[in-house]
């Protein structure tokens, strides 16, 4: 598994949780982020967990495709995104590391967001993925995007 932006750790947690033992690569742009994590929150490497201090921009172009099962994206400063998160060569590289069954999740903030910007990304998803959810808690939106197709 690959997570895009470590925070406070609560993805890697619930990982943990829920699936013990499975490897997580995370990576963080602020060393600092890093720091607080592992001193506050517990958040320490391991045989499951690499912690890999960069941009996940750089970071991504350098992943062998279909090297992940699952990749959540969960790129934040305050309440803004990086403006390549959502570029279509970016979201292409991402679908690239995807294992054959593999899943991208997308956390995506509608506090500073335009329905035309949402919309985009929607498409883009699209063209990339044969099935595309959405789902909305609170302030954030989460797309779904598995190479499968979902069957309901």
């Amino acid at each position: 598994m690959l997570v895009l932006g470590l925070g406070g750790g609560d993805v890697i947690r619930l990982i943990r949780t829920l699936c013990p033992g499975v490897r997580v690569d995370a990576v963080e742009i602020d060393r600092v982020i890093v720091s607080i994590a592992r001193k506050y929150f517990g958040i320490l490497t391991g045989s499951d967990l690499g912690i890999y201090t960069e941009d996940a921009e750089s970071f991504v172009t350098r992943i062998r495709p279909g090297r992940y099962d699952l990749i959540i994206a969960d790129l934040y400063s305050g309440d803004t995104m990086p403006d390549f998160e959502t570029g279509t060569e970016f979201l292409r590289k991402l679908a690239s590391a995807l294992s054959p069954a593999g899943q991208l999740v997308i956390n995506y903030s509608s506090l500073e967001v335009s329905p035309g910007d949402e919309k985009s990304l929607l498409d883009k998803l699209r063209k990339l993925f044969q099935s595309v959810l959405k789902r909305e808690i609170y302030t954030h939106k989460f797309f779904y995007a598995p190479h499968t197709e979902l069957k309901f």
